[in-house]
C-alpha cells in the first residue's frame, strides 16, 4: 500500500534483478503513482486509480455470464464447488473495450464452499476480440488461469496468474505471449 492505494512494484524481469536504469523507471512510476492517488485524495475520490483496461470482480462482471454447478473437487485443501460460466445470450454490456472480450470469454470457477472464497479462475476467449475494428490489433488463442489464497478469514488474494496470449498488431506483427504474475509475502500493514 502507498498512500491509502495498492501499488504493485516490478522487483525482477524473467528471474533477475533489476538493472539500474530499470530501478530508476520503477522508482519515477511510484512517484507518479502516488502524485495520482494525491490527487484523486484531493478531489474527493477514492485513493486507488483505475487500471485501464481493467476487470472489476463484482455484480456487474457477474450478470453477464450464465453459471453451471459442474462437481466438487478439492484444490489447496479446500473443498470447492467447481462452477463453469458462459456469457449470456442477447445484448452485453460493452462500457470499455475490456467488455467486448469479457463477452466472448468462458470458464471455470472454484469457490471454496466454506467461505465462498474464489480459489481458482480459468479462462479463454471464444472468439478473437478485435480493436478498432482489427486495424489496431486482433486477439485470439487467449486463455489464463488466476489462483487465490486465503490470507485471514475471508480475505483472498490473488497468488499466481497465467495468461497465454496471441495477437496480431496493426495486421503486420504476430505477437505470442506466456505472461505469469505471483504475488507473495502477504502480511497486514
Amino acid at each position: 500500500p502507498l498512500h491509502g492505494a495498492l501499488y504493485e512494484e516490478l522487483i525482477a524481469k524473467n528471474g533477475r534483478s533489476l538493472n539500474d536504469k530499470e530501478k530508476k523507471t520503477e522508482e519515477k512510476n511510484k512517484r507518479k503513482f502516488i502524485r495520482e492517488v494525491e490527487k484523486r485524495r484531493q478531489r474527493g475520490l477514492h485513493p486507488q486509480p483505475e487500471k485501464r483496461p481493467g476487470i472489476r470482480f463484482g455484480d456487474q462482471l457477474m450478470r453477464r455470464y450464465r453459471y453451471t454447478l459442474l462437481r466438487s473437487e478439492n484444490v489447496d485443501r479446500h473443498a470447492c464447488w467447481v462452477i463453469a460460466f458462459e456469457p449470456k445470450e442477447g445484448d452485453l454490456p460493452v462500457d470499455e473495450m475490456m467488455d467486448h472480450a469479457l463477452n466472448q470469454s468462458t470458464g471455470t470457477l472454484w469457490i471454496a464452499q466454506e467461505d465462498f472464497g474464489l480459489v481458482r479462475l480459468d479462462f479463454v476467449m471464444r472468439k478473437p476480440f478485435k480493436y478498432w475494428a482489427g486495424l489496431l490489433a486482433v486477439i485470439r488463442n487467449t486463455e489464463g488461469r488466476l489462483d487465490f489464497q486465503r490470507v485471514e478469514s475471508d480475505v483472498w488474494l490473488p497468488v499466481h496468474f497465467d495468461l497465454k496470449l496471441d495477437l496480431n498488431v496493426m495486421m503486420v506483427k504476430n505477437i505470442r505471449r506466456f505472461i505469469t504474475k505471483t504475488w507473495t509475502n502477504y502480511r497486514r500493514i
